[in-house]
């Protein structure tokens, strides 16, 4: 933690680092790796630094949760459960 106490930048999961914040006094921009920050927002809301930064990492999640999405769905279709079950038995 003292290091951190140094720190002007942090990169961040908004579930665990905010709540530190208020042992983060020389921190100016806080970048969260996750596209939503309401788990942060209470500790945002709660510090004195009115002129601390935070962003979050939202806009580049759409094509990739697509292709996880289609990915389940071919998953669940071909039953690939079963299939590696059969694998693990050698039933071919």
């Amino acid at each position: 933690m003292e290091k951190l106490q140094e720190a002007k930048i942090l990169l961040a999961d908004p579930d665990t680092a905010p709540q530190h914040l208020s042992k983060l006094s020389k921190l100016e921009w806080m970048q969260l790796t996750w596209a939503g920050i309401d788990k942060a927002v209470p500790y945002i809301l709660s510090q004195q630094n009115t002129s601390l930064k935070v962003t979050r990492f939202g806009g580049v999640f759409g094509p990739a949760m697509a292709q996880y999405v289609i990915g389940q769905i071919a998953s669940w279709e071909r039953d690939f459960r079963k299939l590696w079950s059969n694998q693990q038995k050698c039933d071919w």
